[in-house]
């Protein structure tokens, strides 16, 4: 209203607040004043403004909250509605949110690899090519083969990838996949439609998920994979993750033997139906240097004897070996000291 101003009229004071436009001791507005001061289009507009009877202060309310008050997620959705409305964003395919929701609600795939599915879906890898567009310094070609580097050349048309296909327990030909200049849905699709037994959606992501790892390692550390590195690499994934949702973890106590780790901070208290004997867990992983001279693997063991309802004082035994060529001798110390403690 401040533009309608009449700065020249000498009749009243210019008014600081509203309530300077209403008649003494009340709420109503001032129409001659109002009038006067700014003219008959604001006073038509101000009659329409419905005037709250309360005696309180005057406050800034948030129209777009129930009561009132601005938060971050309500002007988050705003701004969102505004810049769809300006700029709308395009289709999204209906296979991509067909899969996005299968995988979703598969409670045996990582969280990790559900997340890289729904980056690779959406088309939000940082591929060769993809990053070469925004700088060209960014070589976009495969570090590999010297081909650039798309979604589909790194997951399907490189030969890494289709040795690593070829040779899983899907035993795929990738080069016989239906392709798409959109994203990889259409591959996907036609993989999970074939309904073979292993053709899960976490073992496809698996895999892919460990392609994507083994193409940062060999573009950014010079560290190559070998395709039965990243395939039990991606099995593993798959499958421990499924073994711990599904199947409970056997629980006993222990017998104070040997160095061990106290558990007691550890709150694992809920009855359990277990089983009588001794329960010996192992794992091992294996630190790759450049020089596999200085490679290591660390071997850990986990002793339950006598059966209980708690962890909290098991046996923990660990052990590194130098010299490690890789996960396969990570594998053999895993076995062969699990052997010989039981």
């Amino acid at each position: 209203m401040h533009d309608r101003l009449n700065l020249e009229q000498t009749d009243y004071q210019i008014p600081n607040t509203v309530s300077d436009l209403w008649l003494p001791n009340s709420k109503m507005w001032d129409e001659n004043k109002i009038i006067t001061l700014f003219g008959q289009q604001s006073m038509d507009a101000l009659v329409q403004a419905p005037v709250i009877a309360g005696q309180g202060p005057d406050i800034i309310c948030w129209k777009l909250t129930p009561n009132g008050l601005c938060s971050s997620k309500s002007a988050y959705n705003m701004l969102a509605k505004e810049e769809a409305a300006s700029q709308p964003p395009p289709n999204t395919p209906l296979q991509v949110i067909q899969i996005l929701r299968q995988v979703w609600k598969d409670k045996l795939i990582q969280p990790r690899v559900k997340t890289f599915a729904w980056r690779l879906l959406r088309l939000a890898l940082g591929t060769g090519k993809r990053i070469h567009r925004i700088i060209q310094r960014i070589d976009e070609k495969c570090s590999r083969c010297g081909m650039v580097e798309d979604d589909n050349h790194l997951f399907f048309e490189c030969s890494f990838a289709r040795a690593t296909w070829f040779g899983s327990v899907l035993g795929l030909r990738s080069d016989n996949l239906p392709s798409s200049t959109s994203g990889l849905h259409v591959q996907i699709g036609s993989l999970l439609q074939q309904g073979a037994p292993n053709m899960t959606a976490g073992i496809i992501f698996s895999i892919m998920w460990c392609l994507w790892k083994a193409r940062n390692d060999h573009r950014f550390n010079n560290v190559h994979w070998t395709t039965s590195r990243l395939l039990f690499e991606a099995t593993a994934i798959d499958n421990s993750f499924a073994a711990v949702m599904e199947e409970p973890l056997p629980i006993h106590d222990h017998e104070n033997h040997g160095q061990r780790n106290n558990l007691s901070g550890m709150n694992l208290n809920a009855p359990v139906q277990i089983q009588e004997g001794p329960n010996i867990f192992c794992d091992a992983s294996v630190c790759v240097q450049q020089s596999a001279a200085y490679n290591q693997t660390g071997v850990g063991i986990f002793i339950l004897t006598t059966p209980s309802h708690s962890l909290c004082s098991g046996s923990f035994f660990s052990g590194r070996y130098t010299a490690s060529n890789g996960a396969t001798t990570s594998r053999g110390k895993r076995s062969t000291l699990g052997g010989e403690t039981s």
